[in-house]
């Protein structure tokens, strides 16, 4: 599909954490997470980051948190933030409606 995509000329980003070692820990401390909402035994640093990407391609932008959000399953959301200085992703984890609906006003989200 990607290749589909770019035959389109759409363009498609590919960002990477600021360096090696925030990857490591952020998939550390949330990869596990993402890989149980996914239903994925085995989740890989590779998957996370291209998961990462996915959402900042295809999800939605929330400005009050400066990253994006795309649906993951139930109620719960994949969220990656950004720096707002070099666009570098400083995050991706999941939240959840609840946090959405109070910190992101301008999703839309509702009760």
């Amino acid at each position: 599909m990607t290749a589909l995509l770019a035959d389109k000329g759409l363009d498609k980003t590919n960002k990477l954490f600021k360096n090696q070692s925030l990857l490591d820990e952020h998939y550390g401390k949330h990869g596990q997470e993402i890989a149980d909402v996914l239903g994925d035994s085995n989740y890989s640093i590779d998957k996370y980051l291209d998961d990462a990407n996915y959402i900042i391609n295809n999800g939605t932008y929330a400005p009050e948190l400066n990253g994006y959000v795309s649906f993951m399953s139930g109620k719960k959301y994949g969220f990656v933030g950004l720096d707002r200085t070099t666009g570098d992703i400083t995050t991706f984890h999941i939240k959840n409606i609840s946090e959405l609906i109070k910190k992101a006003p301008s999703l839309g989200f509702e009760r």
